[in-house]
């Protein structure tokens, strides 16, 4: 009941109460060591002081993160979040030691020593914190984390006036020490680090400190969150520092006593702290879900512009405490927690730096700002200008806050960028340098294409065709006869006007590259006729395209039916996207046709390529590709709907919403629904969980057409799509964020690490629903679930007589096939043969043509090479004879079963679909090969 109250899910418990209790001690010992600090200072300094005070701690700060980022850098993370509290306390005794002996300054240490304590303590905790969640689960249990700091410093601040009296103020910084030690346990703890383990260095060469720095401020300067966040961070210095002084100076003259204004201190922090617990544990993680954190943040410098607004009016000492009371409870019970979850999003390599940097450099320039102007304020402003000058700072804050909020979603897209980056960008040129005006470099190109080396001569050509310059024209032009054919492709592809004997050459040639690019950019009245019949299926479709246009129409149409119709998928494919050049009648004629090719491939070029044919036809076949059960279909679709004018289909968008969402959702309470009754029954809740997730994707990609920012939703919805552990804290968040709205939150929680819906379904009723489902293998699992309670909770598996569900169950224990889904499987075992082979039987001869590879199910299989040397065994759940599949080449070894084998025979042709329509399992392979290579070198 607890655990679903604070949202932990199961398996979290431990981690999250290690990290809890080491916020709530590293807090509450700082609270009472910082309150016993202040009383010291205000006393034997005084508050008059801070201005200058302020302008230290702006250089301490920043001297403070350029250590931290060296320490960082080079030594291991986890290590060094250990030995930070620890290094703490032993600064504290000494200065205790300096306290006793009266040494010169010391109470200015001290002060400046809970600037180096803030910002060492928010690196070791968050970053702890940070290294045992993800972006999804940070929004989860920050909020958490963030009030057990919150129950710290209340805890603190209530112990500090018995404290100080009982001990006096000068030995609460021997309080703070042993919190400190406390604190570094419960770090080692969570992080699996050793207690009395030398921290590592690591052994690499890095940049120094200011190198390190000026390498994070370009990083920052990159990032417009970041960016604003820095930005912010100076403000809300600013804003902090400007109402604390007067704050100190009116506590200092109510309580002259050190022990007294200790006492105040505590007790002003615990009450402060007590609200914002309450805060953090009722509301806080609820506003982040309906708000976003970004929101949240927006929220403080509002209640900054309020509380300078009200001190122009009136200034004594009980409104000043309750407006440190007010910004302060709302500063530690949501928007630290909301910062933090904004500094989360950074990639992990990233993220220390970036928080030292914030709190290091930006927060203190801020408190240097604030000790410059209270410095001035002090000798020619009043009070009252003072806050007009603070009133003025928090609207300001306001507006860069709210670029904080608009630029959270770009970031959240960058993570998942920088997770998963796109090698090869569709629909962009292969130019690796755009040449423009650049006359040397045209020169250097046009040097180039008489090199001997053909790679050379491409590039050039490939440089030349973006200059624009007659030079680069005529060069091009006088390639037509380079013996090379992408080298004459691109020259007649860049030629502006060929001659009627270049053009029939180039019509002529060889190579079919050169043929195409002399079709493409010609009118029909310059392409012949007999290329219809041109053996290159692109180049006919081509031709086709643009004799459309001519008398030659009724050839040409035929030309392109029956490359529509071959029964090659790539020559269907190809001769789609020739179509995408045709008028927009003959693009929604001949285009429509292919809507329910049996590829996915085809199916997803038709919808691109009938955006050509205008809205009234596309977006139609676009929302119904939308359902399809293909990712490459649906990202078509979503790419499709996102060009095309959508006026007139509401109602239809809405429709699909509505719909998916309700059957994902029923899926979803299906599979929670499902008990724990063995392997038929993971199969069943397995299948349910990936058929809601798919539907939720097709409700979720018609709300991202309609998304004030799609190109994001686009971008996580493919996160989605591919299953990336990485980037899915990344992905949902990024969702969440471009579309809040409902059903979008329900259908999210699909991709939870355990199922957030509610059974809500009787253990009679999910059995009874699941056996009549359309889906064969739902019914199918359902009835093995249900024949195995007959049985006494077994599924038996007679050798050599599976079921395709057992055979499917079989398939999830193999690595290979790890990453696919039930009806994935499920349609490998359709393609797969079970075989059994006895004691020395041969599964494939050395020498022969392989035409098959087989999974090994049990039992093991000798590789036997020549003269009965055994080169290798292997054991269940391994692959043989791949090689022989994947080269098409002799086996170059037997196969000899060793004892009793059953294995799943793959035969070529089928692997090659499974490998062409999955290219995870090619994947799988490859890693296969690379480990057997590793082994036998």
């Amino acid at each position: 009941m607890l655990s679903r109250l604070l949202r932990v899910q199961p398996g979290e418990g431990r981690i999250v109460g290690l990290v809890v209790s080491a916020m709530a001690l590293s807090v509450a010992g700082m609270t009472v060591g910082e309150s016993g600090i202040s009383a010291l200072f205000f006393e034997r300094v005084g508050p008059d002081s801070l201005p200058v005070m302020y302008l230290a701690q702006g250089a301490v700060g920043v001297a403070g993160m350029l250590l931290l980022s060296a320490v960082l850098g080079r030594f291991e993370r986890r290590r060094t979040y250990v030995a930070l509290p620890t290094l703490l306390a032993a600064l504290l005794v000494l200065e205790r030691v300096g306290v006793a002996a009266e040494a010169p300054g010391i109470y200015q240490v001290l002060w400046l020593t809970t600037t180096i304590g803030l910002l060492v303590q928010g690196l070791y905790l968050w970053g702890t914190a940070g290294l045992v969640t993800d972006t999804r689960r940070a929004k989860r249990l920050f909020p958490l984390f963030g009030a057990g700091s919150i129950l710290g410093a209340v805890v603190g601040g209530l112990g500090t006036r018995p404290l100080a009296s009982a001990v006096g103020a000068e030995n609460l910084l021997l309080v703070w020490a042993l919190a400190l030690a406390g604190t570094s346990a419960l770090c080692a703890a969570v992080l699996g680090v050793r207690r009395g383990g030398r921290t590592r260095r690591v052994r690499s060469r890095r940049p120094s400190a200011v190198a390190e720095l000026r390498q994070g401020f370009a990083f920052v300067r990159r990032s417009p969150l970041l960016l604003w966040m820095s930005i912010a961070s100076i403000l809300f210095s600013v804003l902090f520092f400007s109402l604390y002084l007067p704050f100190a100076q009116s506590a200092t003259a109510r309580f002259p006593d050190a022990n007294d204004l200790a006492g105040f201190f505590g007790v002003f922090w615990a009450t402060v702290t007590a609200a914002a617990f309450l805060i953090s544990i009722l509301l806080t993680n609820r506003l982040l879900g309906w708000f976003g954190a970004a929101a949240m943040l927006l929220v403080l410098p509002i209640l900054y512009a309020g509380a300078f607004g009200i001190l122009l009016v009136t200034s004594t000492f009980a409104t000043l405490v309750a407006l440190r009371f007010g910004v302060t409870a709302w500063l530690q019970g949501v928007s630290s927690t909301g910062w933090e979850t904004l500094v989360n999003v950074v990639p992990e390599h990233r993220r220390d730096q970036t928080r030292a940097f914030l709190n290091g450099g930006p927060a203190q320039v801020g408190t240097a700002i604030a000790g410059v102007v209270q410095l001035v304020g002090q000798e020619a402003l009043s009070p009252r200008q003072l806050s007009m000058i603070g009133l003025v700072t928090a609207v300001i804050t306001i507006a860069v806050a709210w670029r904080v909020r608009a630029s959270y979603t770009t970031a959240l897209v960058d993570a998942i960028r920088s997770g998963r980056p796109r090698v090869f960008d569709d629909g962009l040129p292969n130019v690796p340098v755009v040449v423009r005006q650049d006359a040397q470099a045209v020169g250097l190109a046009i040097a180039a294409m008489g090199d001997a080396d053909p790679r050379v001569r491409r590039l050039a050509s490939e440089l030349l065709e973006s200059a624009e310059d007659a030079r680069a024209v005529a060069a091009l032009h006088a390639a037509l006869h380079d013996p090379d054919p992408v080298v004459r492709a691109r020259a007649v592809h860049a030629a502006e006007r060929l001659s009627s004997d270049e053009l029939d050459r180039a019509i002529a040639d060889e190579d079919a590259r050169v043929r195409l690019a002399a079709v493409r950019g010609r009118g029909s009245g310059e392409v012949p006729e007999p290329l219809l019949r041109d053996p290159d299926p692109t180049v006919a479709a081509a031709a086709a395209v643009r004799l459309l246009e001519g008398p030659s129409r009724p050839g040409a149409a035929h030309t392109l039916e029956r490359l529509l119709e071959d029964d090659d998928l790539e020559t269907r494919r190809l001769a789609l996207g020739e179509l995408a050049e045709a008028a927009p009648e003959d693009i929604a004629a001949l285009g429509s046709s292919r809507l329910e090719d049996p590829s996915p491939a085809v199916r997803a070029t038709a919808v691109h390529v009938l955006v050509g044919a205008g809205s009234e036809v596309a977006v139609p076949a676009a929302l119904e590709g939308l359902a399809s059960t293909d990712p490459r279909v649906r990202r078509a679709a979503r790419e499709a709907l996102g060009r095309l004018d959508l006026g007139g289909f509401g109602d239809e968008l809405r429709g699909i919403v509505d719909e998916w969402s309700s059957l994902a959702l029923l899926d979803g309470s299906i599979a929670a629904s499902v008990g724990d009754e063995g392997d038929a029954a993971d199969l069943l809740r397995a299948a349910l969980l990936a058929r809601a997730r798919s539907r939720a994707i097709v409700a979720l990609s018609a709300v991202s057409v309609t998304s004030p920012d799609p190109g994001a939703m686009r971008i996580a919805l493919g996160i989605l799509e591919g299953n990336d552990a990485g980037q899915l804290a990344n992905a949902i968040e990024a969702i969440e964020v471009a579309a809040p709205a409902p059903p979008v939150p329900s259908l999210l929680a699909l991709w939870e690490p355990s199922a957030t819906h509610p059974a809500g379904l009787t253990d009679l009723t999910w059995l009874d629903v699941a056996t009549t489902d359309d889906d064969p293998l739902i019914r199918a699992c359902a009835e093995l679930v249900r024949s195995s309670r007959d049985r006494g909770g077994t599924v038996t598996r007679t050798s050599g007589s599976m079921t395709q569900v057992e055979l499917v169950l079989v398939l999830r224990q193999i690595p290979l096939f790890a990453t696919l889904e039930p009806a994935e499987l499920s349609q490998i075992a359709e393609i797969a043969d079970e075989r059994v082979y006895a004691d020395g039987e041969v599964i494939g001869t050395e020498g022969e043509m392989g035409d098959e590879m087989h999974v090994v199910l049990e039992g093991t299989v000798r590789v036997v090479r020549g003269d009965a040397e055994t080169i290798a065994r292997r054991e269940a759940g391994e692959i043989v004879g791949e090689m022989a599949v994947i080269t098409m080449a002799p086996r170059v070894a037997s196969l000899i079963a060793e004892g009793d084998v059953r294995t799943i025979r793959i035969g070529q042709r089928e692997f090659e679909a499974m490998v062409r329509e999955r290219p995870e399992i090619a994947l799988g392979v490859m890693r296969v090969l690379a480990e057997r290579l590793g082994a036998a070198t």
